[in-house]
């Protein structure tokens, strides 16, 4: 490939109290196999509390503030509108990627002559693998369902096409979850093409119960604005109602079966509780925006 045909892309990440995981996710971009001239990198420190800052400024790169709004979408328009490379790569701050990835991310683009890319996100665990975690790891970022089902995918690991924010817009700024989501949706529905990137892959650590818990009351907060087009009141009622009955056990066997390991089993029970909780959750979002829409 000759240097005037190798796409220059922009790295960004919004950043907040991120510093545990800052320096081997800045050290594995630079280290990219990727010609190191056409990479940029802007981080965009979120109003962190940590040495999130510090650790950012010690390394080759563009490091903005964005303190207007605690959002990771707002964080990320910021980078977008400082960007100056052909293609923007998005990853979130506690994802590791792989040595490969902004080359088979670029080479999908390509191949495909795509819009947009949605790469894979795969989870790791802690030493005690719990339940929560399994959970995580079945239920959350599966790109290539969320591609082929929905015309959706995540920020964690997206490739776009830097021209298509001056013809989609920006990530909606009111969005407390599921900007990313709504904006790839706004894209597909306008004829833009978005494909799956297998090789382009990112590690993501599995959450916590605690965090997943704390991110089924954001995504059931934001549920109504990504299903504003879609859903009618009654419609939100039913979907609702729904979140209050107990999972099928056989539901989460299939989840194990497609997505996830035979040792899930010894966790059986308690991945079913985590299920039910988590529905809670959702349910307890989801009221919540409720309440606020009044």
């Amino acid at each position: 490939m000759n240097n005037s045909s190798i796409p220059t892309i922009t790295v960004i990440i919004p950043a907040y109290n991120a510093q545990g995981y800052l320096d081997l996710l800045l050290t594995s971009l630079i280290d990219q196999e990727y010609p190191k001239g056409f990479i940029e990198i802007i981080l965009i420190n979120n109003n962190s509390t940590d040495n999130t800052k510090c650790i950012a400024q010690g390394y080759p790169i563009t490091c903005l503030d964005e303190t207007n709004s605690q959002s990771s979408y707002v964080t990320r328009n910021t980078g977008i509108k400082h960007a100056k490379n052909e293609i923007i790569a998005f990853i979130d701050a506690d994802c590791l990627p792989d040595p490969n990835w902004l080359r088979e991310g670029v080479a999908e683009l390509a191949e495909a002559d795509a819009d947009i890319a949605g790469g894979r996100v795969e989870f790791y665990y802690s030493e005690r693998k719990t339940a929560a975690e399994f959970y995580d790891s079945m239920t959350n970022m599966q790109v290539e369902n969320y591609i082929c089902e929905r015309g959706v995918a995540p920020t964690a690991n997206l490739f776009v096409r830097a021209s298509l924010f001056d013809k989609v817009g920006l990530f909606p700024e009111d969005a407390i979850s599921g900007g990313d989501i709504r904006w790839t949706k706004k894209a597909t529905s306008m004829g833009y093409k978005l494909v799956y990137a297998p090789r382009a892959v990112v590690q993501h650590p599995s959450r916590t119960f605690r965090e997943l818990l704390a991110k089924h009351i954001r995504v059931g907060t934001g549920l109504i604005s990504i299903r504003r087009d879609e859903w009618g009141w009654p419609k939100k009622l039913i979907e609702a109602m729904k979140l209050i009955l107990p999972p099928n056990p056989f539901a989460i066997n299939t989840l194990i079966v497609n997505r996830g390991t035979p040792e899930m089993y010894k966790k059986f029970w308690d991945i079913w509780v985590v299920a039910y909780l988590c529905k809670i959750a959702h349910c307890a979002g989801i009221a919540s925006s409720f309440i606020n829409s009044e």
